[in-house]
């Protein structure tokens, strides 16, 4: 058995002394590369492709190398603005799957944000074009076999994921393909959506970067006659990631309980372009704010919506958003909700596990050598939320991951600390074995009940939600 061990170990040390000593360095450098794919031929090898320095998520380009002659070119190309909102905005791909060539080995398949949807793309890596496979809800693609059977998830808001497959066509009529569902969801005729464009007026328009619209899915529950309904406003993490038109359980079960539900992509946004990504850098705490500011007051100008009843959710940025709100527009909002939210720049930059973030996103540099300068910290300390404690008054609810090394959970002590001394109602749930994302089942259940609970705690009439706070009274004997 111990010479089982040493001839194995001796034959993976030989293994590695190969691997390394035959490696080759392949493109060219000066960006950050990921999701390598080799076409099925295996003369070219695609991937995703960014300039290094700037934000964790961006437009990228799709690059590809001939294995042969080793000459690197760019596929699709980084979109600054689309020309309109039908227009490919660029490669928001977070990821390629492990089979995503065509048997061609010409086409390659992925999903990408496109403004507030996610759709499946065909790329044809000799013309560059883009072709959709998709249109209604949002997609992901999980696998080309090499037949070009395409295997694929989809959603909507109302509607569950469901799985189909379809065969991809000739290339140059792929807008023919048909897909055949494996699975029977049925929508929620409860809940109803749609998306709106929004665009800032002109005083608030980014002058470097002007023009940039952006947009919010609204969910909202199918009245059986009329009536107005409490709105949850809940703008994305991130910043720079997008609500896509999927099935989301929190906004489902919000809109399950009788409330419409506003997600905004406010301007930073993947999906709509590389400008709408670099207008944000440096404007963190106002542009974003007040998009949402404005995707709230066209919201309200809905029939359904009780505009007494506003309320307030977000996480991580999404949480920066909200705290920013409930400091700059203090009287608007019944209560609020945040999950792992930043609330302190100069603290997070020197305790979070992406310190590159807090000072990319207010505009500056990041250099990992030195020290945070003053200039640095303060411009950090003016964008972060908490120079407005002062001025909130808004009940506020904070869920707390323990084990969160992206937004550590001394920023939400902070916040909860200077709340509750300025007698502010404040609550802090605390997941001692959970992290950023709060996403294990039994913290998902815990969570979404205390949601309910603190907004239905605020709400100016309770009986919308009394079936759902009041316990059913006690078995007669």
């Amino acid at each position: 058995m111990c010479t089982s061990f040493w001839m194995k170990l001796t034959y993976l040390l030989y293994l590695i002394f190969w691997v390394c000593l035959c490696q080759e360095v392949l493109g060219s450098g000066g960006g950050s590369a990921w999701a390598p794919r080799l076409s099925p031929d295996g003369r070219q090898l695609a991937f995703l492709w960014v300039l290094a320095g700037s934000t964790h998520r961006q437009c990228a380009e799709l690059r590809l190398i001939e294995m042969e002659s080793k000459v690197e070119k760019v596929i699709v190309d980084i979109v600054n603005q689309p020309a309109d909102a039908f227009a490919f905005p660029g490669l928001f791909a977070f990821s390629l799957t492990y089979r995503c060539w065509a048997s061609d080995s010409r086409r390659l398949l992925c999903h990408t944000a496109w403004r507030s949807k996610q759709v499946l793309v065909v790329l044809d890596t000799e013309t560059g074009v883009v072709n959709r496979l998709t249109t209604g809800g949002s997609w992901r693609l999980l696998d080309v076999d090499a037949k070009d059977l395409v295997i694929a998830a989809s959603s909507s808001p109302n509607t569950p994921w469901t799985l189909s497959v379809g065969f991809l066509p000739a290339r140059g009529t792929e807008g023919s393909m048909t897909w055949l569902s494996l699975d029977a969801a049925q929508p929620f005729a409860e809940i109803e959506w749609m998306v709106i464009p929004l665009q800032p007026p002109p005083a608030e328009d980014n002058q470097a970067y002007p023009g940039i619209k952006y947009e919010a899915i609204l969910l909202a529950p199918s009245p059986s006659a009329m009536q107005k309904f409490p709105l949850v406003v809940y703008p994305h993490g991130g910043p720079h990631s997008v609500f896509s038109t999927e099935w989301m359980t929190f906004p489902a079960m919000l809109c399950l309980v009788r409330c419409v539900v506003l997600l905004v992509n406010y301007r930073g946004s993947c999906g709509f372009g590389q400008d709408s990504i670099s207008s944000l850098l440096g404007n963190i705490g106002t542009q974003d704010v007040l998009d949402v500011q404005r995707a709230v007051e066209a919201a309200c100008q809905r029939d359904d919506v009780d505009v007494r009843n506003v309320f307030l959710f977000g996480g991580s940025h999404g949480g920066f958003l909200g705290c920013h709100m409930i400091g700059q527009f203090p009287e608007q909002f019944r209560a609020c909700v945040f999950r792992n939210p930043v609330i302190d720049l100069p603290s997070l930059a020197v305790v979070s596990d992406i310190p590159d973030w807090a000072s990319v996103e207010s505009g500056q540099e990041y250099d990992g050598t030195r020290a945070l300068s003053e200039e640095l910290l303060i411009a950090m300390r003016s964008k972060s939320p908490i120079v407005h404690a002062s001025k909130i008054v808004t009940p506020t609810l904070l869920l707390v991951g323990q084990e969160d090394r992206r937004v550590p959970c001394s920023q939400a002590k902070a916040l909860y600390r200077l709340l509750l001394a300025r007698g502010t109602p404040a609550r802090m749930v605390w997941y001692p074995e959970d992290n950023h994302s709060l996403a294990k089942v039994d913290v998902e259940a815990d969570s979404f009940l205390n949601i309910i609970l603190w907004f239905g705690k605020h709400l100016l009439q309770p009986p919308l939600w009394s079936h759902v706070l009041e316990p059913p009274p006690p078995p007669r004997t």
